[in-house]
């Protein structure tokens, strides 16, 4: 079988794909990612194949642009609360500034996608919910789709609807453009879901769900010999994703405030960071206390950790989640916050407030991630339900059944 694999043209958008698509090369499946420029280091690093597809469009830089935009919109409208009421024009507005960057990427990829269908023709596509060229490629070359999560589906439920609208109205170029192809606008066009949350993370009522073990994967990396070594003081976490100050911007990166909450505690912190970053965290480490490093993957630090700080982003989260790690989440967007409540809900992390960043504020919330044992005990109790989960290999071996 022929499958084809389309990420989002971001790198982090990319890896929750991997164990799927190595599994389904073990099991002597073709596989082929066609990606955008952004993802290619992150493709071509895990060991695949990828086809270049809407280069003329770079979705990185513009996505950038209508989240700046989008953030000075929400902030003068309500601000990151959900369920917050906003006007017809200030929802159309930021349904458009949403959807946007997807509907131009999506039209520069089919340039691409379609005659590379046509000459390859796969027998399946793999796809990210976003990637809104997926739906119109399927239909085009009547090839089943199957779209794979990343993280719990909170758009709804936070109000923004998703990249398509959800049941808030369409805009109207991205309503022309599935027309065009023939499609209704709907919520849903694949025959399948894989989703790595489990169900006690995932909202309930997703359509053809295939439920799929977390296998985490945060990129190539080299592993210190010091992880060998069994830490001296209680281990922490610190990190603030690998893509979040390059998306987003500086104005939020709360590393150096969660160092000065830590700082009166007997532990010792790790900071993992990409360079960009390391110089907003060089000032406030303590190098006796604080070890910061660069490229080192979650999936082979967090294995010595205690407990792991972050922005939640959600392979950070699900990382931790499947190592049984306790989290302390510090969410500064609506739907990470809804995510951070959906985990704490489990048991096995605690949301801080990131209105009040006070080290004397943030320190009680550390040292209860820290010490208490309920929380050790749900962390446990998610990563053995993530464990549960079919493997890779099984999701790849029902996947023929779909054809």
């Amino acid at each position: 079988m022929r499958i084809l694999f389309i990420p989002l043209g971001l790198s982090t958008h990319y890896l929750h794909l991997v164990p799927l698509a190595w599994a389904c090369r073990s099991a002597g499946h073709e596989v082929r990612i066609a990606g955008q420029q952004h993802a290619f280091a992150a493709i071509e690093q895990s060991g695949m194949t990828v086809t270049p597809v809407g280069e003329r469009y770079d979705f990185v830089e513009h996505w950038k642009e209508a989240l700046t935009e989008l953030g000075r919109l929400i902030e003068a409208t309500g601000g990151h609360r959900a369920g917050t009421e906003r006007t017809p024009e200030e929802r159309r507005r930021l349904i458009q500034l949403r959807s946007d960057p997807f509907l131009k990427s999506a039209e520069a990829m089919l340039e691409d996608l379609v005659p590379l269908a046509r000459s390859w023709q796969p027998d399946l596509i793999v796809a990210d919910p976003l990637v809104l060229a997926a739906p119109l490629l399927a239909e085009t070359v009547s090839v089943p789709l199957v779209h794979h999560l990343w993280a719990p589906e909170v758009n709804d439920k936070v109000g923004f609807g998703g990249v398509r609208g959800g049941g808030l109205p369409w805009p109207d170029d991205l309503r022309r453009l599935f027309e065009s192809y023939g499609l209704e606008p709907q919520g849903r066009y694949s025959t399948a879901v894989v989703d790595p949350c489990p169900e006690s993370l995932q909202a309930p009522g997703i359509p053809g769900r295939m439920p799929i073990r977390y296998v985490p994967y945060n990129g190539p990396g080299t592993a210190p010999a010091w992880l060998a070594e069994p830490p001296a003081r209680p281990r922490v976490c610190v990190t603030w994703g690998s893509t979040h100050t390059e998306m987003v911007g500086t104005h939020n990166f709360l590393v150096p405030e969660i160092l000065a909450g830590l700082e009166k505690l007997d532990v010792e912190t790790v900071v993992v960071v990409r360079g960009a970053d390391r110089a907003l965290v060089e000032p406030a480490a303590s190098p006796e206390r604080v070890r910061i490093v660069e490229g080192l993957p979650l999936h082979a630090l967090l294995p010595t950790c205690d407990a792991i700080i972050h922005q939640c982003g959600s392979g950070t989260m699900l990382t931790a989640a499947a190592l049984g790690v306790p989290q302390v989440l510090m969410p500064t967007t609506v739907d990470r916050a809804e995510i951070s409540r959906m985990v704490a809900d489990t048991g096995a992390g605690i949301v801080a407030d990131t209105s009040d960043t006070a080290a004397e504020t943030l320190r009680p919330v550390f040292e209860h991630a820290l010490s208490d044992t309920a929380v050790r005990e749900s962390a446990d109790r998610l990563s053995r339900e993530i464990a549960a989960q079919p493997s890779p290999a099984a999701v790849a071996a029902s996947l023929d059944k779909l054809l």
